[in-house]
């Protein structure tokens, strides 16, 4: 699972295959598959015009 997750105050979207708790950090979608999470992760940043971060298990 791949999970999208929002921090306004940063200003910032985090895609990651790990639960965060706190910080921050609103969960917003949660995609099964890595090319949609990115697609859907990366809209977000866009309309936002956040910075969109990921880990290193989604980006291989």
């Amino acid at each position: 699972m791949y999970y999208i997750y929002v921090n306004m105050r940063k200003r910032r979207v985090y895609l990651t295959t790990r639960k965060i708790v706190g910080g921050g950090w609103r969960l917003v979608a949660v995609r099964r598959h890595r090319e949609l999470a990115m697609s859907v992760a990366r809209r977000i940043a866009d309309r936002l015009d956040y910075v969109l971060e990921w880990d290193a298990p989604t980006c291989g």
